[in-house]
């Protein structure tokens, strides 16, 4: 039976504010063997990374990414419902923290407001200076992945899937041969069963049971992503 391998949501989001450099260098402190984070683009065209829709939830304050600078955005501190604290943190940042690192490392672009063909831009001027090997690019944007092709040819791609029949990527549940033009694809959980024997690489989200850990390794999926990547790690170990 193949082993999965442990990639971390948002780095160890149960421990530290997620995406930023904290809850990624806990992850791999923990045991994961990837991490995966996502990036927006700010007002002047840096990457960060940053998941929701709008800024309120993590920093109090009205407005997006978009609408923010670099500069305005740095400065606003984070923290969420567990009490954790911390900061916006740069795409640069992060390269720079998982330069000494090995495992797998799996940037989401996460479209806002229609802004894929800048969100790339951003992303590709600082990914251009590092190895891809073990990187990859993954969307629920087809239009990010199709602009990504073009400015980051050498990154693999992965699309992703939601359990909704308007996600972009849905007919790849039915489609072998559309599957096979990415180098993985991350279903929602419970779309598994439904790609179970897939000749591309699964990399399923968000699973956080040992009872649904077990279910993946059962189906030999290639990653399971999930919140705490600590457990996981525990139960790996032990499978």
């Amino acid at each position: 039976m193949q082993r999965p391998r442990n990639i971390a949501h948002r780095g160890a989001r149960l421990l530290a504010v997620e995406n930023t450099i904290e809850a990624i260098r806990i992850a791999f402190d923990q045991g994961a063997e990837g991490v995966e984070f996502d990036v927006q683009v700010t007002l002047d065209g840096e990457p960060v990374l940053f998941h929701d829709d709008a800024l309120k939830t993590f920093t109090g304050v009205q407005g997006t990414v978009q609408q923010w600078s670099w500069s305005e955005l740095r400065r606003l501190p984070l923290h969420d419902a567990h009490g954790h604290r911390g900061r916006i943190a740069h795409l640069a940042e992060v390269l720079e923290e998982l330069s000494p690192l090995h495992g797998l490392f799996n940037l989401e672009l996460k479209v806002v407001n229609g802004s894929s063909q800048a969100l790339v831009k951003a992303v590709s001027r600082y990914l251009h200076q590092i190895d891809p090997s073990n990187w990859l690019i993954s969307s629920f944007c087809h239009r990010a992945l199709q602009t990504a092709t073009d400015q980051l040819d050498s990154f693999a791609q992965a699309a992703l899937i939601d359990n909704d029949v308007d996600c972009d990527y849905w007919h790849l549940i039915e489609s072998t041969e559309a599957r096979q033009r990415y180098s993985a694809v991350h279903p929602h959980g419970a779309l598994l069963p439904r790609l179970a024997g897939s000749e591309v690489a699964i990399n399923v989200w968000t699973l956080n049971e040992p009872e649904h850990w077990q279910i993946a390794c059962n189906l030999e999926v290639a990653g399971i992503i999930t919140d705490d990547p600590a457990s996981l790690a525990g139960f790996l170990s032990t499978a």
